[in-house]
């Protein structure tokens, strides 16, 4: 792999504007192309990003572009098809929450990339950003002592639209594929996967969830409590409780750089951490470095656990009676 890596961006929406203009701030990432399936949106794309190359296809950008690696940023009900075109294109993939529609769909995608020896990656970003890499790292070193118990939410309040991708089941609408991942894929992460999940719903009038509550227990009894919602705002925060205290860590979500610790000794302290960009930065850096050591995974984020998380949040759906039409 050569010093500097070339990405490819899929997609034109908020996210990969998000996401390119962080990419462009490092010196060993070049932004080579983006494809859109409209060629004026992925032009004026390219043009606010000063990327050389643009297509009016997603075909034409990984078949017709030099670039090493993929970046999908399509609505959610395309991320299998998306990242399958990538893949035959013999591209590494890193691809937006939530990775797919189910946990078939993510199994696909991953047998093909270990078929093709490409890099496949979930864009769980806040997983490297430093404040969630210290909480990772101070649980593990007994901080709380025993973890048992986490809770957290992320909901905001968007007027109906039937129009929106939001409140469309055809493209992977709800609360749940939305923002509920950030959540759910958070205590999966610090407190393990869970043998059990309940989960209650309110379905709207296009049979999305607008909001959802869900319970996880893992085999060692620990508990999660999620919250997530389209109609409803939340805090956008999470706590973590363990036998000798707890960590509170402030929300949004989309930038975590300040947690609170109380101990049960009476000790508190409120610790702040730098935050470059959005975030998406450290996530980008890391694959480069995964790409550069030959590895097809990341050890932050492997492929087993996507697929358990997409398993859990396809119970969640059946008990909540949301079901897609493409499945």
């Amino acid at each position: 792999m050569n010093a500097k890596i070339k990405w490819g961006i899929m997609g034109t929406g908020r996210i990969a504007e998000i996401f390119t203009s962080e990419l462009k701030n490092l010196p060993d990432a070049i932004v080579s192309a983006v494809g859109s399936r409209n060629k004026s949106k992925a032009r004026g794309f390219a043009e606010r990003f000063g990327i050389p190359h643009y297509f009016g296809s997603y075909d034409e950008l990984v078949s017709g572009s030099d670039i090493d690696i993929v970046y999908i940023a399509t609505p959610h009900s395309r991320h299998s098809e998306n990242t399958q075109l990538a893949l035959q294109a013999n591209k590494h993939v890193l691809c937006e929450k939530p990775f797919s529609i189910n946990h078939e769909e993510a199994q696909t995608m991953i047998s093909l990339a270990k078929k093709k020896n490409r890099f496949l990656m979930d864009a769980l970003w806040i997983r490297f950003t430093p404040l969630m890499q210290w909480v990772k790292q101070a649980i593990h070193d007994g901080l709380l002592g025993e973890p048992g118990i986490f809770s957290g939410s992320f909901g905001y309040n968007m007027e109906f639209d039937p129009e929106s991708r939001v409140y469309k089941r055809e493209l992977g609408g709800g609360a749940l594929l939305d923002v509920g991942i950030y959540p759910l894929s958070t205590g999966i992460w610090l407190m393990g996967n869970p043998v059990e999940t309940v989960a209650l719903a309110k379905l709207g009038m296009t049979g999305i969830d607008e909001r959802t509550g869900i319970v996880m227990k893992t085999r060692d009894n620990k508990i999660s409590t999620i919250y997530t919602s389209v109609i409803n705002r939340t805090p956008g925060e999470f706590t973590v409780m363990g036998d000798k205290g707890f960590i509170n860590v402030h929300g949004p979500w989309w930038h975590l750089d300040k947690l609170t610790i109380h101990l049960n000794s009476g000790k508190s302290d409120i610790i702040s951490f730098p935050l470059e960009e959005r975030g998406y930065i450290y996530m980008a850096r890391h694959v480069m470095t995964c790409l550069r050591e030959g590895k097809t995974e990341s050890p932050v984020v492997p492929l087993s656990e996507t697929v358990s998380i997409m398993t859990i949040m396809d119970t969640i759906r059946k008990q909540i009676g949301l079901k897609y039409p493409m499945e």
